[in-house]
Parts: C-alpha cells; sequence; structure tokens
C-alpha cells in the first residue's frame, strides 16, 4: 500500500497532498505526510512498526494509547497540550493501527510543529533540560500502575538472560573469534553478580516498580524551537513496567557522551561530568515522586561519583546488527560513551568490547543511586543500564 492508501484508513479529515520517507529512526519505517484542512496545511507522522523488534505491535499500541491518555489528562488544562505528549490517530474502524495487506502494522501522530530534538547537549541549560524532561515524564504516569502494560520486548533488561545468551555464543563460536576476545569476556564474567542487580532488584520487589520509556536518548526528546523549552518524549514503542534506573542510566549515558553516537575515533569519547551532574539535578527536580530517603541517598553519593574504586563495569553490546535497520553500523562503537580501546571490530561492522574504562565512573555513581542501599542494591552505583550496554544483539561471535 502507498501511504496515501494507508491514511484513508485513518480518521484524517482534509485532502492528502504528499508523503516524505524520514530515514533517521533506527526502527520503525517513517514517513511525514501532509493534509490540506480547513485550518490550512498540516503533517502527520505515518509509522510501520518493526516486527522484527516488536512481535506484537497491538500490544505496542495498546501501551502507548493507555501512556499517551494518561498524560494528556493530566495537560487538560495547559493551552500546549497538543505538543506536551504524542496523539494517536484511530483508524476508522476505532483501532490505534491499520493492518495492511502483508500484515503489516502502521500507526499515524500529528506532527509537533515548531518542535526539534537535539543530537548533542549545548550546554548545562539544555543538560538540565533533558533532565527534567526525563523527570517530568516518569512523574505524570507515577500514579499509573505499570501492571496494566504489556511487556513490547519480553526480558529487555534482564542481564541474566543476556550472560546466558552469552555463554551459549561462547559455546557455539561458528565464527571463530571467541579466542581474540578472551580479556573482554573475562571482564564481563568478573561483573556478573553486579550485572543482575538492577533486574533482579525489580524482580524481587527491592526496586520499585514504575512506568519508563526505555529509550531516554536526548532525540527522543522535542524542544520548541522557539522558546527553547521541553516539549515531550516521543518514540514510546518500548514503554512498559521497569523501574527507573533504566530511564537515568540511559538518558546519563547518552547525553554526557562527549562523541557521536556514530564515531569512530573512540579518542574522542568521554564523559562530561558537567552535563552528568546538570542532567541529574534537572531529573531530580521533576522527579517530585521519588521519596526523601531516596533524594538524600542520591545526593550523598552523587558528590562521591569520583572515587577511584567505583568503576564502570557495564560492557558493550557487541553488535549492532539484529534488531536495527541497515545503516549506522558504528553505533555499536562508541554506543557506551565511555569504554574506549576496544580491539579492532573486523568485517561486519561488529564491534567488540572494551577492557580499558576511562571515564564511567561519574556516570555509574549517579545513575543508580536514587534508592538507598541495602544488601541487595549493594552494588547498583556501580551499574550502568544494560539497554544499548549489554547484548541487545549478541552477534560478536556468531
Amino acid at each position: 500500500m502507498t501511504p496515501e492508501t494507508l491514511l484513508e484508513k485513518f480518521t484524517i479529515p482534509g485532502t492528502f497532498l504528499a508523503s516524505k520517507a524520514n530515514t533517521q529512526g533506527h526502527i520503525n519505517s517513517t514517513f511525514v505526510c501532509s493534509f490540506l484542512e480547513s485550518g490550512g496545511r498540516k503533517r502527520y507522522i505515518l509509522q510501520k512498526i518493526n516486527r522484527l523488534v516488536f512481535h506484537h505491535p497491538e500490544e505496542v499500541m495498546e501501551n502507548i494509547l493507555l501512556v499517551t491518555n494518561w498524560i494528556r489528562r493530566q495537560l487538560k488544562d495547559d493551552p500546549e497540550a497538543d505538543r506536551k505528549s504524542l496523539c494517536v490517530i484511530p483508524s476508522r474502524e476505532g483501532k490505534p493501527y491499520v493492518v495492511d495487506e502483508e500484515g503489516g502494522y502502521w500507526r499515524v501522530y500529528p506532527f509537533i510543529e515548531r518542535s526539534k530534538a537535539y543530537e548533542k547537549l549545548a550546554d548545562a541549560r539544555k543538560a538540565y533540560q533533558f533532565g527534567s524532561a526525563v523527570g517530568r515524564f516518569h512523574n505524570l504516569l507515577s500514579t499509573l500502575d505499570g501492571h496494566r502494560l504489556s511487556e513490547t520486548i519480553p526480558h529487555f533488561h534482564d542481564m541474566g538472560m543476556r550472560y546466558r545468551q552469552l555463554e551459549a555464543a561462547m559455546r557455539r563460536d561458528p565464527k571463530g573469534r571467541l579466542a581474540t576476545v578472551g580479556d573482554e569476556i573475562g571482564f564481563l564474567m568478573e561483573r556478573r553478580r553486579r550485572g543482575c542487580v538492577l533486574w533482579d532488584g525489580m524482580e524481587q520487589g527491592v526496586l520499585p516498580l514504575h512506568i519508563t520509556h526505555n529509550d531516554t536518548k536526548l532525540d527522543n526528546v522535542l524542544f520548541d524551537e522557539d522558546s527553547g523549552e521541553v516539549l515531550c518524549l516521543i518514540d514510546l514503542d518500548t514503554v512498559m513496567p521497569g523501574t527507573v534506573l533504566f530511564d537515568t542510566g540511559d538518558m546519563l549515558r547518552t547525553a554526557s557522551n562527549t562523541a557521536e553516537e556514530d564515531e569512530r575515533d573512540l579518542e574522542k569519547v568521554d564523559c562530561d561530568t558537567g552535563l552528568f551532574q546538570a542532567i541529574l539535578a534537572g531529573y531530580q527536580d521533576e522527579a517530585t515522586f521519588l521519596t526523601g530517603s531516596e533524594r538524600s541517598r542520591h545526593a550523598g553519593r552523587k558528590r562521591n561519583h569520583h572515587d577511584p574504586d567505583h568503576g564502570c563495569p557495564f560492557p558493550l553490546r557487541l553488535s549492532c546488527r539484529g534488531c536495527l535497520l541497515p545503516h549506522r553500523p558504528s553505533r555499536a562503537q562508541s554506543g557506551s560513551g565511555t569504554l574506549p580501546d576496544r580491539p579492532d571490530q573486523g568485517d561486519g561492522g561488529e564491534a567488540v568490547l572494551a577492557s580499558r574504562v576511562r571515564c564511567g565512573r561519574g556516570q555509574a555513581m549517579g545513575v543508580a543511586s536514587v534508592f538507598p542501599p541495602s544488601p541487595e542494591t549493594e552494588h547498583v552505583p556501580f551499574l550502568q543500564i544494560p539497554l544499548d550496554c549489554f547484548c541487545r544483539s549478541l552477534y560478536c561471535l556468531r
């Protein structure tokens, strides 16, 4: 089906004018479409959900509909509400999606005009705004029961499962690469207990369950073009139950990185601790659902984030292949922003792990310390989130 044919199945008023493919995303196929309506020209986002990643697109859309409706109800008195949350356009059958002849799932959002996203933070003010955007998102959803949402990617942050996948890949070793990454494998295995703390803590009820975004990169936040103020978070496909540490870790890892996500010169990859602190401050100021003890403990630990004993033992994912669209293969190299000096990646863009950590201490320390310590969470401050950092695709050895 053409975009025009698909759009006829949604409740969009006006006359279709044009559509243009947008290739910026890594997962879904996206088109920006224009309509002529009574108030003038209006644009919409048409997206095809990637079923290689999301096996149950209907659950993805049910989650998004629940979350966006919840947020919009809380913003009902805000004159800018239409720009501060995504809005799902229903199909003519009343569903939040349309299924094409080949079984593909499509959805439509109004395009948020006069908005922009950033690839890099310009200064501490913008970093503070970014942190506040994530904190506000969590705050708006803090009263929504996370159990009402489906897991759009089951075990997405289950580090125990990732380690088992790694061990299976090591046993197979079909490409004969295992011998070349012995130090890196040792690095991971020595930190196995730490790697499982977040998931295990959530499963055991030690870490509170909230609704999390699970992809809190800087370019998933929209800012107003004129005022520069934060508007909303986008790319809600991975919204599901989790611990907020998944999101705070991801926002700090990606946005305090001094290099581009695709950077191949790893000497440029570092952690800007000034941006790190500003992001964290913005988050704390907006995340009012956090308890007093969580805040006080967080403030105490934040002061110690340069302690030399606090290494950053999160591993970098082994490859960028698998769930991503077939471009930007170097994302796996600089994705963590804090793991330089990894060996040559070889033929297909498969990056292997770093064995030396240069600048991850501050990131890892601040990420998880919003919760008070306990025997179960003793090592939480040493963790970075698994998202984009560990074996979301285990293909180095495959």
